[in-house]
């Protein structure tokens, strides 16, 4: 019984940081080794404190994406992740084409 703990709290912390990551900015492996560190539970609760995803705001219709609306996305070497309905992912010429990132700093000067 007591050997099975172990894998079951690994398991946990799994669990959490994946669905930790689907929202937030953070990778996968840094969510877990903190979910090992302070218990899955807390990471849980620590979740509204965790930095959220940047948001790129599309300029063109494309595909399923709306003009005006704001979609986060993550950077991954040579590829944009931009999550909606679904994740799609585009080649960084794409993105740019398409989508428009806004600093905080040009939100608070207007």
């Amino acid at each position: 019984m007591f050997l099975v703990v172990p894998f079951v709290y690994l398991f946990l912390c799994g669990v959490v940081a994946i669905f930790i990551n689907n929202s937030k900015s953070l990778s996968v492996w840094t969510i877990f080794l903190l979910s090992i560190l302070v218990t899955p539970f807390v990471m849980f609760v620590a979740v509204p404190f965790l930095p959220a995803r940047p948001k790129a705001y599309c300029t063109k219709k494309y595909k399923c994406f709306e003009v005006g609306k704001s979609y986060p996305y993550k950077i991954k070497s040579n590829r944009v992740t931009v999550y909606y309905d679904k994740r799609y992912i585009f080649p960084v010429k794409v993105f740019n084409d398409y989508f428009s990132i806004v600093t905080s700093s040009q939100i608070s000067s207007k």
